[in-house]
């Protein structure tokens, strides 16, 4: 299989002063998913049995801990407190919140010319559209996107555009 040097995504925008940042300094704006219009955008509803997921969960939490200075048997001692801390955080809609606060998105497309896209994204055909030509050096092909350590490896080398991938239900994470 002929691997793609390059692959090509686009983005709409309305015309006005953020938007322009793109061109005249070279910057794009990723966005916190906390503030796309769509409520369950990036906010898959958690459904676990909140012992399972202090025990998988402690690894991660004893690492932290140890960076602010906790020892590992402050922690052990207070593994029951961080379990119904996280089950009020997973209750309550934090856990989510605080996933996604941490992080931004772009959205690009792989179809310039699609007019509903125009009509939204551009502001009724009054914005405009920009073309990034993505390098693959070949690698990403031979990367398993729904593999996570593939995934992780890759994205410590460089940032690559991921498929979205659409389905009727909302998914759940367990």
């Amino acid at each position: 299989m002929k691997h793609q040097k390059f692959i090509y995504r686009y983005k709409y925008l309305p015309f006005n002063e953020n938007s322009l940042k793109i061109l005249t300094e070279g910057t794009i704006k990723f966005t916190n998913p906390e503030t796309f219009n769509d409520p369950f955008d990036s906010r898959p509803p958690y459904v676990a049995n909140f012992e399972d997921i202090a025990k998988t969960k402690f690894k991660t939490i004893r690492k932290h801990l140890k960076k602010l200075g906790e020892s590992s048997a402050q922690t052990i001692q207070n593994k029951r407190k961080y379990a119904a801390i996280m089950k009020i955080n997973v209750e309550s809609g934090a856990i989510n919140t605080n996933v996604v606060s941490n992080f931004g998105m772009v959205c690009l497309t792989s179809t310039p010319d699609n007019l509903l896209m125009w009509s939204h994204y551009a502001d009724s055909h009054k914005g405009f559209i920009v073309g990034f030509q993505i390098p693959t050096n070949g690698a990403f092909s031979a990367v398993d996107i729904h593999n996570e350590i593939d995934i992780t490896k890759y994205w410590t080398d460089c940032l690559y555009p991921l498929p979205v991938d659409y389905c009727s239900e909302r998914p759940i994470v367990l």
